[in-house]
């Protein structure tokens, strides 16, 4: 029987500067951080460096595509955003990674006061 393998998520929303210098992986000001991190066995050493890349998969052969992370890359791209990664711990195999996905924050433009609440053409 398979391991049974254990996933987390969180987010984190930051909207200005901390008031000291912040880690890489934070999300900067104006953005959101989700994060995943899992318990397996983290991204192997052999390539780490290309991950993110096409075709590149830590399973078996014929176990995965090597896709899904570079689809997830193109899609925070296009959403203004990047797909971040670490090895939760070089030294525990079971700590797994953490996968980051930094968005920016949508734009919220007030409605003005007087405006009318009203859909157009809404009886009234």
């Amino acid at each position: 029987m398979p391991a049974t393998r254990c996933c987390s998520a969180g987010s984190r929303t930051r909207r200005r500067r901390p008031a000291s210098p912040c880690r890489s992986s934070a999300a900067p000001p104006g953005s959101v951080t989700v994060a995943v991190r899992d318990t397996g066995g983290g991204v192997p050493a052999t390539i780490a460096g290309r991950i993110l890349e096409p075709f590149v998969t830590s399973k078996d052969p014929g176990q995965g595509t090597g896709l899904g992370l570079p689809l997830a890359v193109g899609i925070a791209r296009g959403m203004g955003g990047r797909l971040a990664w670490a090895n939760a711990a070089e030294d525990r195999p079971e700590a797994g990674a953490v996968f980051r996905l930094i968005l920016p924050l949508a734009a919220t433009d007030p409605a003005p006061a007087d405006a009318d609440p009203a859909p157009a053409g809404a009886p009234a």
